[in-house]
């Protein structure tokens, strides 16, 4: 930092300014990604207790026609946690993005 204060003064102050931005969007995303790593979680544990249920139950399932509504729930727990999943790869998009443009603002 001495080194970069003495040789541009101006890259300087810049790189000390953009410290507080970035470390106020860090703790942003840090806190929800905390919140979005459980519901991950969650869903996970949500989709194994389906599973588990449906392969403890199968002998069962056949016996008494209920196959198609274990599925339909199996698969309802499936699709929560892949929209989770999407949810978290998105957000973690917009926010690269926007410490992108924080950093780097746009010439135009």
């Amino acid at each position: 930092m001495i080194y970069m204060s003495y040789r541009s003064p101006i890259l300087a102050v810049c790189a000390l300014a953009s410290v507080p931005i970035i470390a106020i969007l860090n703790k942003y995303y840090a806190d929800w990604l905390r919140r979005n790593t459980i519901d991950i979680q969650n869903a996970v544990a949500e989709a194994n207790k389906m599973s588990l249920e449906a392969f403890s139950k199968i002998k069962m399932d056949l016996s008494l026609s209920s196959l198609h509504n274990e599925r339909s729930k199996y698969f309802q727990a499936n699709e929560n946690l892949y929209k989770t999943n999407l949810n978290q790869v998105w957000d973690a998009i917009c926010h690269t993005n926007s410490l992108v443009v924080v950093i780097f603002p746009s010439p135009l």
